[in-house]
């Protein structure tokens, strides 16, 4: 549920220019299935209908080979995607710590090349929970929070209206 309001939440800012798409799938996703009611609710706090977006998927390495930035929300996500398509190591951060890296920096940053440059080792500061089955206000707070770690990302990327 987390990678779909992600997704949810960048098309509702996507400045729509076609340099940016955004998509989401799981690297244990339960395919099918819709992003849950509490989620959902948060969802539509912001405008969205959640209810529009297709079931989840599982991450394919077609999907990794073809992206250009891969965001994940745990260390072990990362891991997973990086043993799946070692080449993918330099584009696939956690959502935390690419928001660490691109907060405040100017709009259109060279973002690849600022990802390649980050040596530092991951820590559980670059993991986010997940909300699933703790309710309504955890959703709500994890919505919130990957709003706002979108709002250090987009902009940075020019992604953003």
């Amino acid at each position: 549920m987390r990678s779909a309001a992600a997704e949810l939440l960048s098309k509702a800012r996507n400045d729509l220019s076609g340099e940016w798409s955004f998509e989401s799938a799981g690297v244990q996703a339960l395919v099918g299935h819709h992003v849950d009611t509490d989620m959902a609710a948060a969802l539509a706090a912001y405008g969205i209908d959640a209810s529009a977006k297709p079931g989840a998927r599982q991450l394919s390495g077609q999907m990794i080979e073809s992206a250009d930035l891969i965001l994940t929300f745990e260390r072990w996500h990362r891991k997973w995607v990086i043993q799946q398509d070692p080449s993918a190591a330099r584009r696939t951060l956690t959502i935390r710590r690419a928001e660490r890296l691109l907060a405040g920096r100017p709009r259109r940053v060279e973002v690849l090349s600022l990802f390649a440059n980050d040596d530092a080792a991951y820590t559980s500061a670059d993991d986010f929970a997940d909300p699933v089955g703790m309710g309504r206000a955890a959703a709500a707070d994890a919505a919130a929070e990957i709003a706002r770690l979108l709002n250090g990302i987009l902009p940075a990327i020019g992604a953003t209206r």
